[in-house]
């Protein structure tokens, strides 16, 4: 029976990792800090205000220097843009594979399947924490906590593929976005009590 503990421990060590650091976000974010310094919630991350030939103002497009997890950040970066919801759609659509949209199809159905659930938390967040990408060889798994506007915690698994022809060459471009444990109800964050300054 010990042995089942500890890998028990050891299979929920990084959920309790994740939750540290989200509530070690949230603590900062309350006593005042910007997002940017707790580095968790929408504002924290910022895509680049670039102008690349034929693109969009505000929207990256991929290239080889992006790692996985940067890759997973501009795409949530894009889907939690309130100011410009359509811009956010197409900058998280320009990162989706070729793969991915051989499915998926037009950015309009893109953009209607974000915003239906599980994957509706996306694009409201109250803050996310990205992981470290597990890499083997041209594949990643990257995986993201989300904290939606009630509180609750949300997981997304997001696998990712290096692609391997023109004109995305070298470039991390994401496969498919899957929830994590969903059917685990998760209680909300909890608040700053009342009265509390």
């Amino acid at each position: 029976m010990e042995v089942l503990s500890v890998r028990t421990l050891r299979f929920l060590a990084p959920t309790g990792v994740v939750l540290l650091a989200f509530a070690l976000a949230m603590l900062l974010a309350r006593f005042g800090q910007n997002d940017a310094a707790s580095g968790a919630g929408r504002g924290a991350i910022v895509a680049p205000r670039q102008r690349p030939d034929g693109g969009v103002e505000g929207v990256v497009l991929p290239a080889p220097r992006f790692g996985p997890d940067e890759v997973v950040e501009l795409q949530l970066t894009g889907l939690a843009n309130q100011k410009q919801p359509a811009v956010g759609i197409l900058q998280c659509y320009y990162f989706a594979s070729p793969a991915n949209l051989a499915v998926i199809g037009t950015l309009d159905a893109f953009g209607r399947l974000v915003r239906r659930p599980p994957y509706h938390v996306l694009s409201n967040p109250r803050a996310w924490l990205v992981g470290t990408p597990r890499i083997n060889g041209r594949t990643a798994r990257v995986t993201a906590t989300i904290v939606d506007a009630s509180g609750r915690l949300h997981c997304f698994a997001f696998l990712l593929e290096r692609q391997s022809t023109q004109p995305y060459l070298d470039c991390w471009m994401t496969d498919s976005v899957l929830p994590v444990g969903e059917n685990d109800p998760t209680p909300p964050v909890s608040a700053r009590p009342q009265g509390d300054s």
